[in-house]
C-alpha cells in the first residue's frame, strides 16, 4: 500500500477541490503536491538511505520555512502564513511516511493508530486549517476521520500489502483469531481469516460513527470537503463489507459519478 493512500487516491482527494474558493483551492493543491512528494520519496526509492536523506532534507526545509530553498517549500511557506498553519503537521506527515521505510508489521492497535495519524490525520489537520476550522475544536473529528479512511485503505489492500511484505492489521488482532502470517502471504481466506477480517471492519465502522458524532460540533459550511471525502471512503468501505472476498481478485473502487455527485451535493448543501 502506498504510504499515504488517502492522498494518493488522486481522484478522491482532487475531487474535493471542486467548489472551493480560488485561494483555498490553490492552497489545497500545494498541500496535495507536498503530501504526494513525501509519499513518492518513500514508495519510489529503491534505496532506503537515499529516501531517508531526502526526508531529512524536507524536515530541515519545514523547520526553516521562512528561508525556503526550493519552490515547493516557498509555496508551503505561503500556505502556512496565509492559513495560520502549524508546520508541525508537515513534520507529522514526514514522520508517518518514514515508518514505511523500516516497519513491516504493527504489533498493536495503538501502534497502527499512530501510523494512521501520521499519514492521514496529519493531512486532515492541514486541510481543516485551510477550510478555516479551529484545530483545538476539530481534533477529535480529524483523528476519527483520518483513522477511518486509512484503515479502509488497509482493509482493501490487505493482500497487495502482503505481496510487498507488509502486514498493517495489528498482530494482536489477527493472532486472537488464530490467523497466521501465511494467511496474508498465501492469500488464505478460511473461517478464521473471515472472522478476523469481519471484526476488523467493525472497528473501522466504529470510527466512521465516531466521526459522524464529532462533525455535529463543527460548522458544516466549512467541513463539507472533508465530509465529501469521508462519504466517498464510506462508500468504498461499504462495498468491501458487502463482498469482502472481492479484495482477493480486484482493487475495489468508487465510481467517478458517485465521487462527483457527492462533492457537488455536499457543496450545495453547505451553502444553504
Amino acid at each position: 500500500m502506498d504510504t499515504n493512500a488517502v492522498v494518493k487516491e488522486t481522484s478522491n482527494f482532487a475531487s474535493v477541490f471542486l467548489g472551493l474558493p480560488k485561494t483555498q483551492k490553490h492552497a489545497m493543491q500545494i498541500v496535495y503536491d507536498f503530501c504526494r512528494l513525501m509519499d513518492d520519496i518513500v514508495d519510489e526509492s529503491s534505496d532506503k538511505n537515499v529516501a531517508n536523506q531526502e526526508l531529512l532534507f524536507w524536515k530541515s526545509q519545514i523547520q526553516n520555512l521562512k528561508e525556503p530553498k526550493v519552490p515547493l517549500a516557498n509555496k508551503l511557506s505561503w500556505v502556512t502564513e496565509t492559513f495560520h498553519m502549524d508546520a508541525n503537521d508537515y513534520l507529522w506527515l514526514i514522520e508517518g511516511v518514514e515508518k514505511d521505510l523500516y516497519v513491516k508489521e504493527y504489533a498493536t492497535w495503538n501502534e497502527l493508530y499512530k501510523y494512521c495519524d501520521g499519514v492521514a490525520t496529519s493531512v486532515g489537520q492541514m486541510c481543516l486549517n485551510i477550510f478555516g476550522v479551529t484545530p483545538a475544536i476539530s481534533k477529535p473529528y480529524t483523528y476519527a476521520t483520518g483513522r477511518a479512511l486509512q484503515l479502509t485503505n488497509i482493509a482493501r489492500d490487505v493482500f497487495v500489502d502482503a505481496d510487498m511484505g507488509r502486514i498493517y492489521i495489528p498482530k494482536e488482532h489477527w493472532e486472537k483469531f488464530g490467523v497466521t502470517k501465511r494467511h496474508f502471504f498465501d492469500r488464505i481466506w478460511d473461517h478464521d481469516f473471515q472472522k478476523m477480517y469481519d471484526d476488523y471492519l467493525i472497528k473501522v465502522f466504529e470510527l466512521y460513527v465516531q466521526s459522524d458524532q464529532e462533525k455535529e460540533k463543527l460548522q458544516k459550511s466549512k467541513i463539507w470537503p472533508a465530509e465529501a471525502m469521508k462519504k466517498i471512503y464510506f462508500k468504498l468501505f461499504s462495498k468491501i463489507k458487502k463482498n469482502p472476498q472481492k479484495i482477493l481478485v480486484t482493487k475495489v473502487k468508487v465510481s467517478n459519478f458517485y465521487r462527483l455527485w457527492t462533492v457537488l451535493r455536499l457543496s450545495l448543501q453547505a451553502k444553504l
